[in-house]
């Protein structure tokens, strides 16, 4: 799914909409935490959920 794709979706719930332009407002806000991104290791498969 591309972002474009991503963004319609979210757009055409009212939910997922509010939720979204809240988003963009605190991120224009400057408020939010900028975090790392945890790599996976070679061992470990990114599709499994521990169930």
């Amino acid at each position: 799914m591309s972002e474009h794709d991503e963004t319609s979706y979210l757009l055409r719930n009212p939910v997922g909409a509010k939720r979204l332009i809240e988003s963009l407002e605190r991120a224009r806000r400057e408020e939010f935490v900028e975090r790392e991104l945890i790599e996976p290791t070679d061992t470990e498969d990114p599709h499994d959920s521990g169930e």
